[in-house]
């Protein structure tokens, strides 16, 4: 008879049967405990900024925007003034974000938890905040460059603490042309500034769920998001996302498995392709906080 198995060499038997499929792995991983996580995982904020739309394959991501219509005052027998329209027409340039995490399979076997799918879960969350840095970084060149003769909306520069008045001003800078303002986002140390105004001028949220997706007070009906993507000292107040820009998805986040046996690695292939179209330089305007 061959030699009864210690608890370990069992163990092990089990980890090779099943570590190979991805089925597998989460039968293993309910047994497991979870990993020491700093902080929370990062959620997507730019695209409360703008629409998300979806372009499939072959597809020309070409939009038109709207003509610059007139009126004229005509008196009595005058002719009336013709206006001949053509449209603007904008391309939106696509661009890849990716991560590969792989892990060998003797790490796998060592740690005490799932890694390849904390991996995963982590590797995403790198991606959304990727895809921030891009977005708020456009905002950033709006308010520098504004778009050939139409003008961005001016900055507000801040001498710290943030004031009810000066976000009553920039709320009107945007809502002069017709457009509500929706969204603010900030870094949670300028935030700081508004926990400090009254409850007439600040509904704080309290749910839980609202805290993890970054959703943390409104402010006159804009909801006040923050993101550690944000630099501390700047705040973007933009305006209802119709208004504002498309965020285009030729391929959504894609989550494939990439294994190697060769080289005894198991993980992920994660990637997506947008584009980021921002076409109304009225629709933000940028708080500039002195500390």
């Amino acid at each position: 008879m061959p030699p009864e198995l210690t608890q370990q060499e069992k163990q092990r038997q089990i980890i090779d049967k099943y570590i190979w499929t991805t089925e597998g792995r989460q039968k293993i991983a309910k047994g497991l405990q979870q990993s020491l996580r700093y902080r929370a995982d990062y959620k997507s904020q730019g695209r409360k900024a703008y629409l998300v739309q979806d372009v499939p394959f072959g597809t020309l991501p070409i939009w038109d925007a709207d003509p610059d219509m007139g009126a004229y005052f005509v008196g009595d027998e005058g002719q009336g003034v013709v206006s001949i329209q053509r449209a603007t027409r904008v391309f939106a340039p696509f661009f890849m974000v990716t991560a590969t995490p792989l892990f060998p399979m003797e790490q796998i076997a060592e740690r005490r938890y799932d890694l390849p799918t904390r991996g995963k879960e982590l590797a995403v969350a790198e991606i959304n905040a990727k895809e921030d840095v891009r977005v708020f970084a456009v905002m950033d060149a709006i308010q520098l460059n504004g778009f050939g003769a139409q003008a961005p909306n001016p900055d507000f520069p801040v001498a710290a603490p943030v004031s009810p008045d000066i976000i009553a001003d920039a709320f009107g800078e945007i809502e002069q042309y017709g457009i509500g303002v929706a969204r603010i986002f900030m870094n949670a140390k300028d935030h700081a500034d508004l926990r400090k105004f009254g409850r007439d001028t600040l509904d704080l949220q309290q749910q839980g769920a609202l805290f993890n997706t970054g959703v943390m007070s409104q402010i006159w009906g804009a909801q006040v998001l923050v993101s550690r993507v944000v630099q501390p000292g700047v705040a973007y107040i933009v305006g209802e996302r119709k208004y504002n820009g498309r965020i285009l998805q030729r391929i959504p986040l894609t989550v494939l498995n990439a294994e190697d046996n060769i080289k005894r690695v198991v993980g992920y292939s994660i990637f997506e392709q947008i584009a980021i179209l921002s076409y109304n330089p009225w629709a933000q305007t940028r708080l500039v906080i002195v500390r």
